[in-house]
């Protein structure tokens, strides 16, 4: 990769990558680099610091409630994102409401986003369902099975089995239809009164990471998404 592309991963335009350079603020290997064209592959600095030269990057969040996933609100999750990052060109993969919790990935990386989303993938998310009253047998039935919760809009087949709290059940689905999930459990005439997201595909949210925490997946965590 051309040293002046590289050196734009820390947030700097392309003529400021290049004048950075020129001026000798930019070294790799620890040694002075002047030519913008120069080739490099990693241990590059900018002022004394390192950049991170990969191409994108992809976050999972423990998102607390309380928090949109919308931009520029002082209560966006992106409020949580470290700095470092606060130069890319982030989205969140799959949005969770406000007062939803949980497994919230977020990425510069538009395929994969995409991927994610996509209702072709089927890709199966499951959550932690807390209701207002136990479900019966007869509810998980028509869970399972696929209910109809609007006119024309029945939700496919989904996981439902029970937890081990009282009120409480591992739900999953592979849609993402509006509040699908408290619209199902309204179609059975009961309602969500805590909904947590604890895995999508293979990747399930790390028992250590706690609430507001960001943790930056590995090549092999972003894999075993789409190895469920």
């Amino acid at each position: 990769m051309r040293l002046d592309k590289y050196v734009t991963y820390a947030g700097l335009t392309r003529s400021e990558a290049s004048s950075a350079i020129r001026s000798g603020r930019v070294a790799v290997n620890d040694t002075i680099i002047k030519n913008p064209a120069e080739k490099v592959e990693s241990n590059v600095t900018l002022d004394g610091n390192v950049i991170d030269g990969s191409e994108y990057i992809y976050l999972l969040l423990n998102k607390p409630s309380g928090y949109v996933c919308e931009n520029n609100r002082p209560d966006s999750v992106f409020g949580l994102v470290p700095e470092k990052y606060s130069h890319r060109k982030l989205s969140v993969c799959g949005r969770l409401d406000k007062d939803t919790e949980g497994f919230l990935l977020i990425t510069d990386d538009g395929d994969f986003v995409h991927r994610i989303i996509s209702p072709a993938k089927h890709l199966p998310k499951t959550y932690l369902v807390r209701s207002a009253n136990p479900l019966s047998d007869s509810d998980i039935t028509k869970l399972k099975s696929g209910i109809v919760i609007a006119d024309n809009e029945r939700c496919k087949p989904c996981e439902c089995v029970r937890a081990d709290n009282p009120n409480e059940y591992l739900l999953t689905i592979t849609e993402g239809m509006y509040h699908q999930i408290k619209r199902m459990l309204n179609a059975v005439g009961n309602e969500v009164v805590y909904l947590k997201r604890i895995k999508t595909g293979g990747l399930s949210l790390p028992e250590g990471l706690k609430t507001g925490e960001i943790l930056r997946l590995s090549d092999g965590d972003v894999l075993r998404i789409f190895t469920p």
